[in-house]
């Protein structure tokens, strides 16, 4: 968006547009990934399709920082670490369907680049079981361990 007061009025004008979008019968999800370049500038980046800004908040301002980063531009390596399964399942799109209770994980593998970030981050958590295993109260170790296994199976079988 253009900037703040762009940002929070929900203004897209003079804005630029960062990803197409797809209007059809079907979901369709749109990637984008945003270069932080300039440490300190702060970019401000809403979905501009109607009401999604507005009234389901979807945006965000991102900082860029001078001394944090999230990918290594030599050699192509993740530097985010991930010690929470709470995160993960966040990062899945985690969703219980309300008729059946089943849960849905509908995101983190649809390209075989982002399935192996995906169960990279999975995977690091067995160096922090139990406390990995977050979104229970009580967690053991084989708890934590299973959820893993687990999701690293359902990953690996989606992507």
């Amino acid at each position: 968006m253009f900037d703040q007061k762009h940002y929070d009025n929900c203004d897209f004008g003079n804005s630029t547009q960062l990803a197409p979008f797809i209007q059809n019968d079907q979901f369709e999800s749109v990637t984008y990934y945003h270069k932080c370049t300039t440490p300190g500038q702060i970019d401000y980046i809403s979905c501009s399709v109607s009401r999604h800004c507005q009234q389901f908040g979807q945006r965000v301002m991102v900082r860029t920082s001078s001394s944090i980063n999230t990918h290594d531009e030599v050699s192509g390596e993740w530097l985010i670490h991930v010690q929470s399964l709470d995160r993960i399942l966040r990062l899945l799109g985690q969703r219980s369907d309300p008729s059946t209770g089943f849960l849905i994980f509908d995101r983190g593998y649809q390209t075989e680049e982002l399935a192996n970030q995906t169960m990279e981050w999975i995977w690091c958590g067995l160096d922090h079981c139990p406390t990995f295993a977050d979104t229970w109260k009580v967690a053991t170790n084989a708890d934590c361990e299973g959820a893993i296994n687990t999701l690293m199976g359902f990953v690996s079988r989606k992507r």
